[in-house]
């Protein structure tokens, strides 16, 4: 099976949030366009990096409308430490099984693309800013991000090629400001 790419409906998936609790996707995007970042397992410094960069820009996500959520493998013990409690909230969700993951066509990595010359400088500032962890889950899943309408549509998809590949935030940020300026009365 082919995994969902931009223009076609969006996975929905159940997963969990860090209480336990189940949250199907598709309810992040009924009121709101929703950002999805697959991070991969917790003990990788690049996952310190990239969480570290969605709390800076959530604030920007939210303020285009967007709803901000990071599924993670879990424990949810650990998800729930990996965004500091701010006013820009990061749903944090898990998905210990990697369900999602496999339904938005996530792969896995070799060693290249988990340790190899691409990783380096990334894995190397992460740990010096101490932003490594005990890994937990599946160490070869690769990240990724979706954007997704209200409609369930996927707007912006990005799939890791290796564990520094991040997702540009100014393309999800363009393209969620152009869904709502072409949403908006003045552009009629």
């Amino acid at each position: 099976m082919q995994p969902a790419d931009v223009g076609q409906q969006a996975p929905d998936v159940l997963v969990r949030d860090t209480e336990g609790q189940e949250v199907r996707l598709s309810t992040l995007w009924k009121d709101h366009p929703a950002v999805l970042f697959f991070l991969r397992h917790l003990g990788c410094p690049c996952t310190g990096e990239q969480a570290a960069a969605i709390q800076q820009d959530a604030p920007r996500f939210q303020a285009a409308g967007a709803r901000v959520a990071a599924i993670t493998l879990g424990p949810a013990e650990a998800a729930a430490k990996l965004f500091t409690p701010s006013e820009a909230s990061v749903l944090i969700l898990v998905d210990a099984e990697q369900q999602a993951y496999q339904a938005y066509g996530l792969g896995r990595g070799g060693f290249w693309q988990l340790a190899g010359p691409p990783v380096w400088s990334t894995a190397l500032k992460a740990i010096l800013r101490g932003r490594v962890g005990r890994p937990s889950g599946d160490v070869r899943q690769l990240a990724g991000a979706f954007l997704v309408d209200r409609q369930g549509v996927i707007r912006y998809a990005h799939r890791a090629s290796h564990s520094a590949d991040f997702p540009d935030h100014e393309a999800i940020l363009a393209e969620l400001t152009e869904r709502t300026d072409s949403r908006s009365p003045e552009s009629a």
